[in-house]
């Protein structure tokens, strides 16, 4: 073979060539608008992510198809070009039934939880009222944990680590062409229902960081007063609210712990007593202290 055959077959060999070796792990793309084959193909093509597998889903009607991307160097008109190509692949049964399922979970809006459903290792006891998680005046780090692992361990907020559970291949990120890492699009409105009959309604964002407290209720059904939400998002207590009314909690160590956050209060200065109710739930009172 001489030389020029030579150098023919090693250019050939170059531009057989990958640009780069392709990754084993895949990334889940979401594309509201993909609706052909085309919008799909497209969507793996703007993908960020580089030479490998692509999971495509449109969160509106839960389809999921599944691509590789190969990106490799070609002669073309007497010059080395980049070309891209993206490969349709088949989706498994088991794969779209997974990728479904967490469409659909992260679809949901509003969920109630009975209190006594978030015992944990962030919890040291049952909580009897919405008192027992209130904490001088807001919302408990061990409340907000606890509903935390709860969320998750129902599968409603995926990610890439669920994800790669769900359809047994390894998926290293969540991917979005609107600046999101998070499956969930929209936040999740959480309800916490209380042996006494007392309730708090809470809200976490579509990313899983932030919590916004809405309202929180009494035994009777009162709504207590809190004020808007703070840089951190939560939502402390009002205790000047609390003057001239009466609010019904089950007994517990929250309503003795509450009583002390509200007579310790400056800003009024407040007197509140617990009185013994019915069924052995407690009766807070206060007023202005003279």
């Amino acid at each position: 073979m001489n030389r020029v055959m030579i150098g023919a077959a090693l250019l050939l060999a170059l531009f057989a060539m990958p640009v780069a070796q392709a990754s084993n792990d895949a990334w889940w793309v979401f594309c509201g608008i993909c609706e052909s084959d085309m919008d799909f193909r497209e969507a793996v093509l703007a993908a960020p992510g580089g030479d490998r597998v692509y999971f495509v889903s449109n969160p509106e009607t839960g389809e999921s198809r599944k691509f590789e991307k190969r990106s490799a160097l070609e002669e073309v008109s007497g010059g080395v070009v980049q070309t891209t190509h993206v490969e349709d692949l088949r989706l498994a049964g088991d794969e779209a039934e997974g990728f479904a399922a967490m469409i659909d979970s992260a679809r949901i809006l509003q969920i109630e939880i009975d209190r006594a459903d978030l015992l944990s290792e962030a919890f040291e006891k049952e909580a009897q009222s919405v008192a027992d998680d209130l904490h001088w005046g807001v919302l408990s780090a061990s409340l907000l944990s606890g509903l935390r692992i709860a969320l998750y361990r129902q599968g409603l907020f995926p990610d890439a680590y669920e994800a790669s559970e769900a359809v047994g291949t390894p998926i290293s990120r969540v991917f979005w062409f609107h600046d999101r890492d998070s499956v969930r699009w929209w936040p999740l409105s959480i309800q916490v229902d209380y042996p006494d009959g007392s309730l708090l309604a809470i809200t976490l964002s579509a990313d899983a960081l932030t919590w916004s407290l809405l309202h929180i209720e009494d035994a009777d059904g009162n709504e207590m007063p809190v004020y808007g939400p703070d840089s951190t998002g939560h939502a402390p207590v009002d205790a000047a609210g609390f003057v001239a009314r009466e609010f019904l909690f089950g007994s517990g160590s929250g309503v003795k712990k509450m009583l002390e956050w509200l007579n310790a209060q400056s800003n009024p200065v407040l007197d509140c007593d617990g009185e013994s109710a019915d069924n052995g739930r407690v009766r807070v009172t206060c007023q202005r202290a003279e």
